[in-house]
């Protein structure tokens, strides 16, 4: 993944996983660390959140779920500790880390 600084000085890694966030109590796509913070995006089964529209997505990250599934589009961040391990399988589809660039790279 790609590493470099940001303005504390501290490294930034680049991330592409789903880990479960006992924050907001559901999984999340964890796409920056930052020293031992990680940001994310929410994944919902939940068309709204808190009167939020929430970002349709084309393929269910979870491959055994078969339900319409959404990116909440509030990022999120927490210590690495208070989230769960790497879920194995997951994944965003080409299409659907497009919809949500505009979020995971600022």
């Amino acid at each position: 993944m790609a590493k470099d600084k940001n303005k504390k000085g501290q490294t930034k890694i680049k991330k592409d996983e789903f880990r479960h966030s006992k924050k907001i109590k559901h999984p999340g796509y964890v796409f920056v660390q930052i020293g031992d913070e990680m940001q994310y995006l929410g994944v919902t089964h939940a068309k709204i959140t808190k009167g939020i529209k929430n970002i349709p997505l084309d393929q269910n990250p979870n491959p055994k779920d078969l339900n319409k599934s959404y990116i909440v589009p509030k990022v999120e961040s927490d210590d690495k500790e208070k989230l769960g391990k790497p879920k194995k399988g997951w994944n965003l589809s080409a299409e659907d880390k497009k919809k949500i660039k505009h979020l995971t790279h600022k």
